[in-house]
């Protein structure tokens, strides 16, 4: 119980709670007054007696608490009900109001792999919440890890190149029109798409080759019949036309085609045109009546962890 602070003098005559030694030391005296030594000796004692109930208070502890010596009581916190009763817990939530844990108090390294309980995760997976305060583990799929464009709006009326064929695919005049990436993780899935404009000579036909570092990497089978080497997309003028319909706009070639690769090997994508008159971004004519305008290809590798 706390100590009371509003202690006054006693009425006369004052009966002690208790009846202790020398209890009426002045009034044995009779008509003698008290000597000097008397009066010094009681006050001495009674400042003696101050000072050493002043030690004791300054020196009050948690181990005063009862159960404080119990061995189940150990790392435990004294707590109040607030009605006067103390008991003995462990730190909970309970105990912890909300914001009451700052960043600057949490010590770094505190929380370590270690102390996370993946232990039903696999290599890889991915910690997920699922909105409702927990947590599970997850395989790492879907995760887009780069992507790499190229955007193409140039154009050369004149892009003629007589080695171009089917066999020696040749690079575009006006900037060999590719992407270069270099995977991230291997065996992840390389998705590439393009949407490529090309135009062709005068009653010309317009091929293209998709090739994989320099190499064609999607073509058609052989035509057993005419021997011919298979590309990955071509147009050829209608019979009975005298122009070609590439030589006043454009063809377009497009598709989506998935490769894999190794974590820190570069893969270079790149469509060569594979017969001479093969144009990007524009037909072939050079007159302002002959109503072809430029347009833009653009080619896309999007690394994904499937």
């Amino acid at each position: 119980m706390p100590i009371p602070t509003n202690n006054s003098r006693p009425a006369i005559p004052y009966n002690p709670e208790q009846v202790l030694p020398n209890h009426n030391r002045y009034g044995a005296l009779g008509k003698f007054p008290p000597t000097a030594q008397q009066l010094d000796g009681d006050f001495n004692g009674m400042v003696d007696l101050i000072n050493t109930l002043a030690g004791a208070i300054n020196d009050a502890s948690a181990g005063i608490f009862p159960g404080a010596d119990n061995p189940l009581n150990a790392d435990k916190l004294p707590t109040t009900d607030g009605e006067g009763n103390i008991s003995w817990t462990h730190i909970t939530p309970f105990n912890i109001t909300e914001n009451a844990v700052q960043t600057r108090h949490i010590a770094d390294g505190a929380v370590t792999t270690a102390k996370i309980n993946s232990a039903n995760a696999a290599p890889g997976d991915i910690m997920a919440a699922d909105g409702g305060g927990s947590v599970s583990f997850l395989a790492r799929t879907g995760r887009i890890l780069q992507i790499v464009s190229h955007e193409d709006n140039n154009s050369l009326r004149d892009q003629n190149d007589p080695t171009a064929s089917a066999q020696t695919p040749k690079s575009f005049k006006t900037a060999p029109f590719r992407v270069r990436i270099t995977p991230q993780k291997t065996n992840s899935k390389i998705i590439i798409f393009y949407s490529i404009n090309v135009g062709a000579g005068s009653n010309q036909c317009a091929a293209v080759t998709f090739c994989k570092n320099d190499a064609p990497f999607k073509v058609g089978r052989n035509d057993l019949q005419n021997s011919y080497l298979g590309v990955t997309h071509n147009i050829f003028s209608a019979l009975g036309q005298s122009f070609s319909d590439g030589q006043y706009g454009c063809y377009n070639f497009s598709s989506l085609f998935i490769d894999t690769g190794t974590q820190g090997t570069q893969i270079t994508y790149e469509i060569k045109k594979a017969h001479p008159s093969t144009s990007i971004n524009s037909g072939f004519a050079t007159s302002e009546s002959g109503g072809g305008r430029n347009t833009i290809s653009v080619m896309h590798a999007i690394e994904m962890d499937l």
